[in-house]
């Protein structure tokens, strides 16, 4: 699939310096196990919780048939009325997952980064070209 890919680029004459960027930094670079190549037969290659929702529905509600509109409504009615008896928390707060503390804080060990001083006033103008 890489090698079709590729090709196909290289093919194309405009396209030759890109297609060797492509080939050094996405194909065999340091990005090279993203999902689309990495991800195991039968498991999701997204991670978008819209895409999982999705997935939900066909599966609990529409059962992967294409329904007409007085059903479809019906069906989506009660997709609302199970979500919204779940006793599921919506959190407000954010915490972080445990892999990405951990790797932040080897990451400050190692002196990759640092932690520095947060000065409120810059944040409302962080961004601004000047």
């Amino acid at each position: 699939m890489r090698a079709d890919f590729l090709k196909r680029l290289m093919d194309v004459r405009e396209l030759t310096s890109f297609a060797q960027y492509i080939d050094g930094h996405w194909l065999n670079g340091r990005f090279s196990t993203w999902q689309l190549y990495w991800t195991p037969t039968g498991f999701a290659s997204t991670n978008n919780p819209v895409e999982t929702f999705n997935a939900v529905v066909k599966r609990d509600y529409t059962l992967r048939r294409r329904l007409k509109m007085g059903a479809l409504l019906q069906e989506l009615s009660n997709c609302c009325r199970d979500k919204s008896a779940s006793e599921r928390v919506f959190n407000l707060g954010i915490v972080p997952a445990q892999t990405l503390v951990r790797r932040v804080s080897e990451m400050i060990r190692a002196k990759l980064i640092y932690e520095g001083e947060r000065d409120i006033g810059d944040i409302p103008t962080a961004g601004l070209i000047r």
